[in-house]
C-alpha cells in the first residue's frame, strides 16, 4: 500500500485529538464538580467509539497491506496487554488500601476494567483483537453482516430506551462486552476498504448534537440509560468519524495547527493512560472550590481549559518516556 502524505493523515489525527480531549473532559469533570459540565460529558461520549473505529481502520489497513493476520494480531495483543498490565499495577500501587481483600476481589478490583479511568477500554480492545478474525469473516458475508448489524441496533435500542428492564449484572458490565463494538469495527473495516462515501465535515457536528440531544431528551423523561449504549451514541459517533475522515485543510494557512494535532495524534496512548494520574495529582491542590464559581458557562470553559492543561502535561510525560527509551512499553 502506498504511503499516505502527511496532509492526508491530518484527518485521522484530528479525530484522535478530538477524541482524547473528550476522554480527558469526561475524567476531569470531578475537579470542577459542577453538574452543568454534564453537557460536555454527553458530547464527549463519542470519544471511545471513535477510538474503536480508528483501531479497526488501522488494523484492517495493516492486513490489506499484506501483514499476516495471526502474527500481526498477536503482536498487537502483546503490546496492549503489556500497557494494560503495567499501568494497572502502577495505579494499584498508587491507590490500593491494602485492606487484605480476597484474591478474587483483589483481581476484580484492579484488573476488571474499573480500577482507573479508561481501564475498561483495554478490556474491550483485548476482546476485539482476539475476535477480530471472526468479526472480519462475518463482515465479508453480506447477509450475515446485515443480520448482525440488525441485532446490534435492536440491542442498542433496548439498552438505550429500556435500560431498567435488564438485570443489574448486565448494568455492571457496562460497555465491556465486545458485542457492543461490532458496528464500530464494521465501519472501520469499511473505511479501510474505501467503502464509505465522503460526506460534508459539518455532519461531524451533527453527530455530536445528535448524542447531546438524545441524552437531554432521556434526562427530561427521567429515563436511566447507559453512558455509551444508546442509538444516539452509536449513530452520532459514526457520523462524527465519517464526517471528519476526509477533512483537509490548506497546509500553508494552518501549519501550526497541523503540527499540534499531529503531535497529539502520535501520543494518544500516553494521554489516555496518564491523564488519570495527572488528574489525581491536580486534585491534591485543593484549589478547585476557590476557582470554580456559580457561573455555569465559566465552569464549562474551565473544564475545557483543564483538559488542555492535562493534555499538555501528558505530552511532557510522553517526551520523558521517549527519552528513557520506554516508548512502546509504557504507551
Amino acid at each position: 500500500m502506498p504511503k499516505q502524505s502527511p496532509r492526508r493523515d491530518f484527518a485521522p489525527d484530528l479525530i484522535k485529538t478530538c477524541a482524547i480531549l473528550g476522554v480527558i473532559c469526561i475524567h476531569c469533570r470531578q475537579l470542577v464538580n459542577d453538574d452543568v459540565t454534564r453537557y460536555l460529558d454527553w458530547v464527549a461520549r463519542s470519544a471511545v467509539p471513535t477510538f474503536i473505529i480508528l483501531w479497526a481502520v488501522y488494523t484492517e489497513r495493516a492486513l490489506l497491506s499484506g501483514k499476516k493476520i495471526i502474527p500481526y494480531l498477536s503482536k498487537r495483543l502483546t503490546h496492549i496487554f503489556l500497557v494494560f498490565a503495567i499501568w494497572s499495577v502502577f495505579y494499584l500501587l498508587l491507590k490500593e488500601t491494602w485492606s487484605m481483600p480476597t484474591m478474587q476481589s483483589w483481581l476484580v478490583r484492579h484488573f476488571s476494567g474499573g480500577a482507573w479511568a479508561g481501564q475498561y477500554f483495554f478490556i474491550v480492545l483485548i476482546q476485539l483483537i482476539l475476535t477480530y478474525p471472526l468479526i472480519r469473516v462475518t463482515y465479508n458475508n453480506k447477509q450475515l453482516r446485515l443480520i448482525i448489524l440488525g441485532l446490534c441496533i435492536i440491542l442498542y435500542l433496548m439498552m438505550g430506551y429500556g435500560y431498567n428492564v435488564f438485570p443489574d449484572w448486565i448494568h455492571r458490565l457496562k460497555f465491556r462486552p465486545f458485542l457492543y463494538c461490532i458496528p464500530y469495527v464494521y465501519l472501520g473495516i469499511a473505511i479501510a476498504r474505501n467503502k464509505v462515501p465522503k460526506i460534508h465535515p459539518l455532519w461531524a457536528l451533527f453527530g455530536l448534537v445528535l448524542i447531546a440531544s438524545e441524552f437531554w431528551i432521556l434526562e427530561q423523561l427521567h429515563l436511566s440509560h447507559s453512558a455509551y449504549i444508546t442509538p444516539g451514541v452509536l449513530f452520532g459517533s459514526m457520523i462524527f468519524t465519517v464526517g471528519l475522515w476526509h477533512l483537509e485543510i490548506p497546509k500553508l494557512h494552518f501549519c501550526y495547527l497541523q503540527n499540534v494535532v499531529t503531535h497529539i495524534g502520535k501520543n494518544t496512548m500516553t494521554l489516555f493512560v496518564a491523564n488519570p494520574l495527572i488528574i489525581l495529582l491536580l486534585s491534591k491542590l485543593y484549589l478547585w472550590d476557590t476557582i470554580c464559581g456559580n457561573f455555569s458557562v465559566g465552569n464549562i470553559l474551565l473544564t475545557l481549559l483543564l483538559a488542555q492543561l492535562i493534555a499538555g502535561l501528558c505530552l511532557i510525560l510522553a517526551f520523558c518516556i521517549r527519552k528513557v527509551r520506554l516508548n512502546g512499553i509504557l504507551n
